[in-house]
């Protein structure tokens, strides 16, 4: 399967905010945060669907890897290769996808947060990572846009978490 169809039925969910919110995006941007979404995916299946928690941090020393991977080779896995012409377009992407390692590297560790200071940076990684990067593939690189993307994907994610808290208390 191609790398791009690999990520489009990995996060093609009719009815998610997610396929809604890149419906009507251009193609370029459209598939560079379906990538980015499915590196979201992946990550967080690495952490929920890995009963060894050893086991689990292997496999996000790999996804760190093939991260890395994208700046002077071709990775492996499908959803690294999508992401691979846009890491390369844009330099600034790579280090975003290594915040989503680091936040999934959080999920694996912790499950409380005993301040706002900490959730908020599990959330600037999370989130504030996702939304940094989709101003940058569509087109809004400069400081303020990248700034303001990262302000907002960070209260989405705590508006997610949120949202959750119930499920999560159960």
């Amino acid at each position: 399967m191609a790398p791009d169809a690999y990520c489009k039925q990995l996060t093609d969910r009719k009815g998610s905010t997610f396929y809604y919110s890149v419906l009507f995006l251009d193609p370029l941007s459209r598939g560079a945060l379906t990538a980015v979404q499915a590196l979201c995916i992946e990550l967080k299946h690495a952490v929920a669907r890995t009963a060894d928690e050893n086991a689990a941090r292997i496999k996000l020393a790999w996804w760190r890897d093939e991260i890395c991977l994208l700046r002077t080779q071709t990775p492996q896995h499908p959803v690294t290769r999508a992401l691979m012409p846009i890491a390369r377009e844009f330099p600034q992407v790579a280090p975003l996808l290594e915040s989503l390692v680091d936040a999934a590297e959080i999920d694996l560790m912790q499950t409380r947060y005993l301040d706002f200071k900490a959730l908020e940076k599990y959330c600037e990684l999370a989130g504030g990572a996702v939304s940094e990067c989709a101003a940058i593939v569509s087109g809004g690189a400069d400081e303020t846009a990248r700034t303001a993307m990262r302000s907002a994907g960070l209260a989405f994610r705590l508006i997610s978490i949120i949202r959750n808290v119930g499920e999560h208390a159960r």
